[in-house]
């Protein structure tokens, strides 16, 4: 880009989430750390934008969570209010250590892996969950159920 060519203002899809500081990417409906941000534009969106230039988009003030923020919070992160612009869905939750997941047969892998001298059906039960990260970092979390939350029923 040219220095001398003032930035045209670019729509990028990308929000802040204020509780967590975690950039979610509107059209994809996932969280990303920093660093990601400017290559999941240009691979997934063909938008070509800086770190600078997202920085200034989202009127950012401190750094949003890098992997390694988002790793630690991965490990400590099992409940919690929505991530805004994240569809909250029905998932199915372990009572025995929070885990939490889509469908009976990914519960079923997870009491026959870490739980098994206990019934699946008698220690899970239905919640709230969101997919905040894809890859590596993926992992559900059960969300904190507030009385006018919408539910993406279809997933």
């Amino acid at each position: 880009m040219d220095m001398d060519t003032p930035e045209q203002p670019v729509d990028m899809r990308l929000s802040i989430d204020p509780l967590y500081n975690i950039i979610v990417c509107k059209d994809c409906c996932i969280s990303l750390p920093s660093e990601w941000v400017s290559t999941h534009l240009r691979d997934r969106h063909g938008i070509t934008a800086t770190h600078g230039q997202v920085a200034r988009f989202l009127s950012l003030e401190n750094d949003a969570m890098t992997v390694e923020q988002v790793e630690e919070w991965r490990k400590i992160m099992w409940v919690g209010k929505a991530v805004e612009n994240i569809p909250v869905i029905k998932g199915i939750r372990c009572n025995l250590c929070q885990h939490s997941v889509v469908g009976k047969n990914v519960m079923k892998n997870h009491f026959s892996k870490q739980h098994k001298n206990f019934k699946r059906k008698r220690y899970s039960e239905a919640c709230k969950v969101q997919l905040v990260f894809y890859g590596r970092l993926h992992k559900y979390i059960q969300v904190e159920e507030e009385e006018d939350m919408e539910i993406d029923i279809d997933e």
